[in-house]
C-alpha cells in the first residue's frame, strides 16, 4: 500500500514539474512556483476601499486648465481641420479577411477576459463563418462610427506597488482588462495607422516602435556618456518622470494631433468615438468593487492603440540643446561640456522648455521624482551634485539612477547594477532549486528551460551596454550556480565543465553574441536607431582612454568575420584540461542522459567530471575518516569506480557519453555511492 502511494505521489510530482514551460505559459509556470515556495494565492485584505483607489485614478487624469487661450486655439484649429476639404479616405475602407486573420492571430491564449466575459480562445478557435461575421461587424462599426457599449467599459485590477504603504490609494498600480473583441478591432486600426504615424515620430522616440527597443536606447545613452568622457567633458543627465502619463492625455489635444497627422478624417472620427465616454469598475485583491466611474481624459491602459497614440501626442516635444532619449513616457536629457556651470544652465533651460510644453498639453511633471545625475571621471568631485531647477524648484540628485531597468553610476562601471542583478538572479535560483530535489527532482530539460526563461532572461537584459564591465564576473558566479542546479554537479566542480553538461554556452560568450547580433542588425538597417553610431565608429580615430570600452569601440563595429558562439566555445573546450571520461562535446542542447531520473542524471555528471561524493573526495573534504573503497582499494575515485572497482564491475563497452542499456543499469546501482 505504501509503495502504491509513493508511486502515485511521484507521478503527480512529475506531472506538476513537467508542466512548467515558460515558452507557452509563464502564468502557469509562476503559479506552480508559488505553490512550491509556499506563497499564498489567497487574496489579502486591502486596507483601503476600492472607491478610494478609483477616485485617485480619476484625480490623476484631472488637470486644471491654466491656459484658456491655448485651449481656445486648439478648439479653433480642430474645427478648421474638420471642415478642411480633400481628406483621403483610403484607410476607412472595409476590413479584409487577411487583416482580420492577422489581428486574431496576435491574440495570446490564457489572457484574462474583459467585462464581456469572452476569452481570447473563443476568437482564436472560431470557424470561417464566425470570422466572416466578425469582419462584417468590424467594418460596420467603422462605417457607422459606433461600437457596442460594453466595449467602452474596463475592469481595473488594483495591485499594490512593491515597498509602498498599502493604506495609501496612490500605492496601487492599475491593470486594465479590456474586452478581447475590442482589442482585435484596435489591432485592425493599428495596422492601418502605424504606416502613416510612425514615419512622423521623432528619431529619439523609441517606445513601442518596430526595430527599436529599450536596449537600443540604453546603449545609445550610455555610449554618448562614454563619448563625453573621451572628450574630457562632464555630462549631466535629467530623467524626467510624468505622473500617470497615459491617464492625462487630453482628448481635445490628441484629436488635433491626429487630424494633423492622419489624412483620413473618418478614421480620426472613429478613433475619437472609441476613446470617448469610457468607464471602468475597479476591483481589489480581496474582492471589493467600486461603483462605475467615467473617464474624461487618457487613453485606455492595456490598449493596443494606446502606445502609438501616446507617442503621437508627445511627438512635438520642443527641440532642446540637450540630447533627448525617449521611450514612451520615459524621457532622458543629456548635455556635456567642460564646464559644470554650462551643463547646469543648459539642462535648466531645457527643463523649463519641457515643463512649459507639458503644462500646455496637460501632462503632469513630477518634480519630486524627476532626478539629475552627474557623470564624470574626476574622483576629486565624486560627490558633485548638479543644480538643475524647474519652475524655481531644484531637482533631487540621484547618484545611481535607473533608466529603463539599468542602474547607472558616475563612472559607468555598472557595479551597482550588476550587484542588484546578481541578487535578482540568486532569488530566481532559489525558485529553480525547488524543482531540483535529489530524488524527486524535475528532469534536466525542464530545469534547463526554466533556467533560460527564468534566470538567463533577467541576467542578460541590456547586456550589450554593460557586458564589458569588469564587474560582470560577479554575475557569472551566480550563473555557475544556475548550471549546477541543472546538472546536479557539486560546488568543487570546475566551472569550465558546467556549460558543456548543461547545454548552455558560457555567460561571457552569450553576452558577446548578443552584442554582435545588435551590431549586425544596426549596420544592415539604415533606419535602425544605432545605425549611425555603428557606421561612424570606423572614423573615431585613436582612443584617448584605452581602458574604457564603450559600445562604439567594440571590435564588432569595425567589421570582421561573423561571431559563431558554438565554434569559439568548441575551440576553447579543446584547450581545456579535463578527465578522460568527460567526452561530451559543447552543444546548445543537453548531452545524452538528460532523460534519466534526477538522481541518476546527477550521478552521471559527477562521474563525468570526477567530482562527486566518492570516499576519496569526502575524505579530502574532511567528511569521512577514510578514502578507501569497500572493495579494498586505497582510494575510491571516479576513475577507480569506472575502471577498476570489482564491487560494481562496469560494462566492457562503458561510455559515459553514449549510454547503453547495460551502462544505465550499472549507473542505477551506483546511485547510492555517488
Amino acid at each position: 500500500m505504501t509503495e502504491c502511494l509513493d508511486k502515485k505521489r511521484r507521478e503527480r510530482w512529475e506531472e506538476t514539474v513537467q508542466g512548467i514551460d515558460f515558452t507557452h505559459s509563464s502564468r502557469t509556470a509562476w503559479k506552480t512556483f508559488n505553490r512550491l515556495t509556499g506563497r499564498s494565492s489567497r487574496p489579502t485584505q486591502c486596507p483601503v476601499s476600492a472607491n478610494s483607489i478609483a477616485e485617485q485614478l480619476l484625480a490623476n487624469g484631472r488637470f486644471k486648465d491654466t491656459s484658456k487661450d491655448h485651449t481656445r486655439s486648439v478648439k479653433q484649429e480642430t474645427t478648421n481641420l474638420w471642415q478642411a476639404p480633400g481628406a483621403d479616405g483610403h484607410t476607412s475602407t472595409p476590413f479584409t479577411s487577411e487583416e482580420l486573420s492577422t489581428a486574431i492571430g496576435k491574440l495570446k491564449s490564457g489572457k484574462a477576459q474583459g467585462p464581456d466575459n469572452i476569452p481570447p480562445e473563443f476568437l482564436l478557435h472560431c470557424g470561417q463563418k464566425c470570422q466572416n461575421w466578425l469582419k462584417e461587424f468590424y467594418s460596420s462599426c467603422l462605417n457607422r462610427l459606433a461600437i457596442p457599449k460594453i466595449w467602452r467599459r474596463a475592469t481595473i485590477i488594483a495591485l499594490p506597488k512593491p515597498n509602498k504603504p498599502t493604506d495609501n490609494p496612490k500605492s496601487y498600480r492599475p491593470i486594465s482588462l479590456l474586452c478581447v473583441p475590442f482589442k482585435v478591432l484596435e489591432r485592425l486600426l493599428l495596422a492601418r495607422l502605424d504606416p502613416t504615424i510612425d514615419p512622423q515620430l521623432p528619431d529619439q522616440q523609441a517606445g513601442f516602435r518596430r526595430g527599436r527597443s529599450t536596449v537600443h536606447q540604453i546603449v545609445k545613452l550610455t555610449n554618448d556618456i562614454e563619448d563625453s568622457f573621451e572628450k574630457r567633458h562632464k555630462a549631466g543627465v535629467v530623467l524626467v518622470d510624468l505622473t500617470a502619463a497615459y491617464d492625462t492625455v487630453w482628448h481635445q489635444g490628441l484629436t488635433l494631433k491626429l487630424l494633423r497627422s492622419v489624412p483620413d478624417r473618418h478614421l480620426v472620427r472613429f478613433i475619437c468615438t472609441i476613446l470617448s465616454n469610457r468607464s471602468f469598475i475597479l476591483k481589489t485583491s480581496d474582492g471589493q468593487s467600486s461603483r462605475p466611474r467615467r473617464l474624461r481624459n487618457g487613453v485606455p491602459q492595456g490598449s493596443v492603440l494606446a502606445p502609438l497614440l501616446f507617442n503621437l501626442y508627445i511627438s512635438d516635444l520642443p527641440s532642446t540643446t540637450s540630447r533627448q532619449y525617449g521611450y514612451a513616457d520615459d524621457l532622458a536629457l543629456l548635455h556635456s561640456n567642460r564646464n559644470w556651470t554650462t551643463v547646469e544652465e543648459t539642462l535648466t533651460s531645457d527643463m523649463t522648455q519641457i515643463s512649459g510644453y507639458l503644462k500646455t498639453w496637460r501632462l503632469k511633471l513630477s518634480v519630486a521624482k524627476t532626478t539629475s545625475t552627474a557623470f564624470h571621471l574626476n574622483t576629486k568631485e565624486a560627490r558633485r551634485q548638479l543644480t538643475v531647477n524647474v519652475n524655481g524648484s531644484p531637482l533631487p540628485h540621484n547618484p545611481t539612477p535607473t533608466y529603463l531597468g539599468v542602474k547607472l553610476d558616475r563612472q559607468l562601471t555598472y557595479k551597482q547594477h550588476l550587484e542588484s542583478l546578481r541578487a535578482k538572479v540568486s532569488s530566481r535560483n532559489n525558485l529553480l532549486r525547488r524543482l531540483a530535489g535529489s530524488s524527486w527532482g524535475a528532469s534536466a530539460s525542464t530545469l534547463r528551460t526554466g533556467a533560460l526563461a527564468l534566470v538567463y532572461s533577467a541576467a542578460e537584459y541590456a547586456s550589450p551596454a554593460w557586458c564589458r564591465s569588469a564587474h560582470a564576473k560577479k554575475l557569472d558566479t551566480t550563473l555557475n550556480e544556475t548550471m549546477r542546479i541543472v546538472t546536479g554537479c557539486l560546488k568543487p566542480t570546475p566551472t569550465e565543465f558546467l556549460p558543456v553538461l548543461s547545454g548552455i554556452a558560457p555567460a561571457a560568450l552569450r553576452r558577446e553574441n548578443h552584442t554582435h547580433r545588435l551590431v549586425s542588425k544596426a549596420s544592415q538597417d539604415p533606419t535602425h536607431l544605432l545605425h549611425k553610431l555603428v557606421t561612424d565608429s570606423q572614423d573615431l580615430g585613436r582612443q584617448r582612454l584605452p581602458s574604457r570600452r564603450p559600445f562604439s569601440r567594440h571590435p564588432a563595429t569595425s567589421g570582421g568575420p561573423p561571431f559563431n558562439t558554438l565554434d569559439i566555445w568548441r575551440t576553447r573546450w579543446q584547450e581545456t584540461p579535463r578527465p578522460p571520461q568527460l567526452t561530451v562535446n559543447p552543444n546548445t542542447s543537453l548531452p545524452p542522459g538528460a532523460d534519466l531520473p534526477r538522481k541518476n542524471w546527477s550521478t552521471l555528471n559527477r562521474l563525468r567530471t570526477g567530482v562527486g561524493r566518492f570516499n576519496a573526495n569526502m575524505h579530502r573534504w574532511g567528511l569521512r575518516p577514510s578514502a578507501a573503497c569497500p572493495c579494498g582499494a586505497e582510494e575510491q575515485t571516479a576513475h577507480h569506480i569506472i575502471q577498476e572497482c570489482p564491487t560494481f564491475p562496469p560494462p566492457n563497452d562503458l561510455d559515459l557519453n553514449d549510454l547503453s542499456p547495460d551502462a544505465e543499469s550499472w549507473l542505477q546501482r551506483l546511485c547510492e555511492i555517488a
